[in-house]
C-alpha cells in the first residue's frame, strides 16, 4: 500500500504544520497497526479485514474516526467474521487537532 499520501491527508486534516503532532501523524504507517476491526451493522458488529481489501483498509486507517478492535473480550484479529458480535456503538471520533 502507498499509505504516504493518506497519512499526509490526515495529517493535513487534523492538524496543522508546525504542530507537535503534525510530523508523527504524518509519518506514521497507520494500516499497520490495525489490520482488522469491528464495523457496525443493523445486525452488529461485522470484523473488517484490512488486507483482503487495501482501499477499504488506507480509507478506515488513515480516517478521523474510531475504528473499534476489540468488544468485550474479543479482539478483532481473533473474531470469526461472522455472526455479527452485538455490543455498544462507537463513541465520536479522538483525533491530535483536540489535544
Amino acid at each position: 500500500m502507498d499509505w504516504k499520501p493518506h497519512a499526509a491527508a490526515l495529517a493535513d486534516r487534523v492538524t496543522y504544520p508546525g504542530s507537535s503532532w503534525w510530523g508523527p501523524v504524518k509519518e506514521t504507517p497507520r494500516h499497520l497497526l490495525v489490520e482488522r476491526w469491528y464495523t457496525s451493522s443493523p445486525e452488529g458488529w461485522i470484523v473488517v479485514d484490512g488486507p483482503s481489501d487495501a482501499k477499504a483498509w488506507a480509507a478506515a486507517a488513515y480516517a478521523d474516526t474510531t475504528l473499534v478492535t476489540r468488544i468485550g473480550a474479543v479482539h478483532a484479529d481473533h473474531a470469526r467474521p461472522y455472526p455479527p458480535v452485538t455490543g455498544a456503538r462507537p463513541r465520536p471520533p479522538p483525533c491530535p487537532a483536540w489535544l
